[in-house]
């Protein structure tokens, strides 16, 4: 199973913009040009672009496994506030 494919889709989502490179900031050898990132998605939490950024490191050996992903997705999850302006149903 890819990691490096999770964290480009959790990218796209994130963004809200598809994985184009002309559209998705890469850096010239393909990896995520994270800080580049980071200025389009503003209102993300911090914790969820390291999800998203660790996810896209070139070298296979330094992206988290899956279980480390859900473990870090559940903690960012327990962590953050429900949103206070959701529309009336």
């Amino acid at each position: 199973v890819d990691v490096f494919s999770f964290g480009i889709v959790l990218c796209e989502i994130l963004g809200r913009i598809p994985a184009d490179p002309e559209i998705l900031p890469r850096t010239g050898d393909f990896g995520l040009d994270v800080v580049a990132f980071q200025a389009l998605v503003r209102d993300c939490p911090p914790s969820v672009l390291d999800v998203a950024a660790g996810c896209c490191r070139l070298e296979a050996f330094k992206r988290p496994s899956f279980c480390e992903i859900l473990d870090k997705l559940e903690d960012v999850a327990e962590s953050l506030e429900p949103p206070t302006d959701l529309p009336d149903s």
